[in-house]
């Protein structure tokens, strides 16, 4: 089994890479090939789609796969586009909500998260998020842990990666916390100022 990171970006409708909201997966999997790894990728997309196409604001996908074994600057070796979301206003960006897991234990070097977001204006009209929505980042989470049971890309298993250590370990809780998730470095950086004098 080798190591693979796949990145899945959100495209923003300004349509600036900067502007992406990504996230960073680690599977160990058996696959050898190009379509072996981008069926993971389209594995991965397809559990995004199905568990949060109605609550995300962001319409294009993309995931791409990279084998941790090659060196530096890593080549794409897999990858996968999809078009989903996007069907109402959008909220601000900087609101997500944060789907957590780890190893056998929540330590440091043992856990990770995944940003979920951004989302709908609707999906986020209430002070905390509803049972609903946790149920469904939840619900997602567990089908990244069901990734290897599929017939199209069997002998995977999703991991957290410490490079500190340098060891992949299978991920085994998932948790989300009925908090929004807020970050300014994620929003939508200024392109006007209003000024006004005062006495």
């Amino acid at each position: 089994m080798a190591l693979y990171r796949f990145q899945v970006s959100g495209r923003r409708p300004s349509g600036l890479p900067i502007n992406d909201d990504v996230n960073v997966l680690f599977y160990e999997i058996g696959a050898s090939d190009f379509n072996g790894r981008s069926a993971i990728c389209d594995e991965i997309l397809s559990k995004y789609e199905s568990r949060l196409n109605v609550v995300l604001s962001n319409s294009e996908w993309e995931c791409n796969a990279y084998a941790m074994a090659d060196p530096l600057p890593r080549p794409v070796v897999g990858r996968a586009t999809r078009n989903f979301g996007g069907v109402g206003e959008g909220g601000p960006p900087e609101v997500a909500l944060c789907l957590s897991y780890y190893a056998v234990r929540n330590l440091k070097r043992l856990r990770g998260r995944i940003y979920v977001g951004p989302f709908l204006a609707t999906t986020i009209s209430e002070r905390i998020p509803n049972a609903s929505l946790l149920g469904r980042v939840l619900g997602f989470g567990q089908d990244l842990a069901s990734i290897g049971e599929s017939a199209l890309v069997p002998d995977s298993e999703w991991v957290i990666y410490s490079p500190t250590d340098n060891v992949a370990r299978n991920i085994t809780n998932i948790w989300v916390d009925n908090e929004w998730d807020t970050q300014r470095r994620r929003g939508v950086k200024a392109s006007t100022r209003q000024t006004a004098t005062v006495d």
